[in-house]
Formats: C-alpha cells, structure tokens, sequence
C-alpha cells in the first residue's frame, strides 16, 4: 500500500492502488462515473479542494489507465482518462494555490500534474511510477486532515 497513515486511507479509496504513472492526452473524455468519494460531507469549513477531490470521476480510474499504459503504451483511452485526471487536479491546484497553509500540498498536486502529464504521453518509465506514488502519499497527507475524508 503507498500510504503510511491510517488517515489517509480515505483518499486511498479516492485513488486507488497505483500500479503505474499517466500523463496527459489530447482531449479529455467527457465527464461522466462514479465520484472518487461519492455521498461525502466535507466539513462546513473545509477548503473547495476537498469537494474537488471526492468529486473527481478521473481519479478513481487512474489505478486501471497507469497498468494499461504500462501493458500498452499507445492505448487512446488510458492516455485521455489520465489527461482527465489532470484536469480535475488543475481545479485542485487553483483551489490550493494561493493558500499558504497548503503550501506542501500544492507542490505535491503540481508534481503529480507532472507526473500524469508525462505518462499520458505514452511514456511511463518505473521512476515514474515512484513519483505517483510519492506524490499521492504526500496529496493524502496533506488533504486527510483539512478534508476529514472517510477512512
């Protein structure tokens, strides 16, 4: 499992296992599934990233887009629902940006942007791989306490 904390466990079921790394496609599919958390609650005071998250119907699918990449590399499909996912992290990144208190969690979201960014374009080399993961640790981490995600 990539994640260390208990806490994190709920944005563990909003990500799901990575097998892999994305990156971004061209265009992005419609919108359309299951939200990565549906039926949560954000705290009355939590910032607008948490419902972002749980609301993102793109991260819930990148455990399966990263191990398609990794078996095909040209697989259309795969590539546009991690290109997807980055555009549900952009909105994250807005939201975060001009934060100073989520100050680790904007890097964590820009890396993972980056990281997704590259696997998109068909490229999804092992070090990759480790980034995601790093990145998404650190995305739960950094989210869990302001979110109160379920865990």
């Amino acid at each position: 499992m990539i994640f260390r904390r208990p806490g994190a466990l709920g944005l563990l079921v909003l990500l799901g296992t990575m097998t892999a790394c994305t990156s971004e496609a061209s265009t992005p599919p419609e919108t359309s599934g299951t939200p990565a958390l549906a039926g949560y609650q954000a705290p009355s005071d939590a910032p607008g990233f948490c419902e972002l998250l749980a609301g993102s119907t793109h991260l819930r699918t990148l455990p399966t887009a990263l191990g398609t990449l990794a078996v095909d590399t040209s697989d259309a499909a795969a590539r546009q629902e991690l290109a997807a996912a980055v555009v549900d992290l952009r909105a994250v990144l807005d939201d975060v940006r001009f934060a100073v208190e989520y100050a680790d969690l904007e890097t964590a979201v820009e890396d993972l942007v980056d990281a997704l960014t590259e696997a998109s374009g068909g490229r999804v080399p092992a070090e990759l791989s480790g980034a995601v993961a790093r990145a998404l640790t650190v995305v739960a981490d950094e989210a869990q306490p302001a979110c109160e995600f379920p865990t």
